[in-house]
């Protein structure tokens, strides 16, 4: 028997058990919100800076950063505990 009919062979087994199988739902973007959330839950000091109309820019230890940084900040932290990343909007990762 081969491993795929070894892998259908217990599946159909588990199902008929009354075992159930959900479908993990890719991550989603994170919405800014989210991630300042996050952070500032950890007492992370981070704040948005007022937009004018371009892109939203965050203060982090007195610097002036960008999304893109919020996130790589918040990846830090969350791979410390186990957690799943945040992703980028418009980017798949397989």
């Amino acid at each position: 028997m081969s491993l795929r009919e070894q892998t259908e062979t217990m599946v159909a087994e588990y199902l008929a058990r009354g075992g159930t199988i959900h479908r993990v739902p890719p991550p989603k973007p994170p919405v800014a919100g989210d991630v300042l959330e996050y952070l500032q839950g950890r007492n992370i000091d981070v704040l948005p800076l007022p937009n004018e109309g371009g892109e939203q820019s965050y203060v982090y230890k007195g610097q002036v950063i960008n999304l893109k940084t919020l996130v790589a900040i918040a990846n830090r932290h969350r791979s410390r505990r186990h957690l799943p990343p945040f992703q980028m909007p418009g980017r798949l990762h397989h």
